[in-house]
């Protein structure tokens, strides 16, 4: 029988990394800086011992847009609502 929805939450909620994990790799290479690329050099972090993400653009301090990530040029926003989908 499947766990509640609630129950399944709060396994997930009270989740923790290992005390320590498994070194499988000296460097891990990680093709693409998006958010995907992102979290899996992360997951990558604790298993090698030196993660390197290579990206196609220069990634700049200046705040300006990458050629490669066109969508960074609009308008992101988080619409407000009180309904019962934002609450726990």
């Amino acid at each position: 029988m499947a766990s509640s929805a609630s129950a399944a939450f709060a396994r997930l909620v009270e989740a923790r990394p290992p005390e320590r994990a498994a070194i499988w790799f000296d460097t891990a290479c990680v093709l693409g800086g998006s958010i995907a690329g992102l979290l899996a050099a992360r997951v990558l972090a604790d298993h090698a011992c030196r993660v390197v993400v290579i990206d196609r653009d220069a990634v700049g301090l200046d705040g300006r847009s990458r050629p490669g990530v066109p969508q960074d040029r609009q308008v992101h926003v988080l619409p407000c609502s009180s309904g019962p989908s934002r609450t726990r």
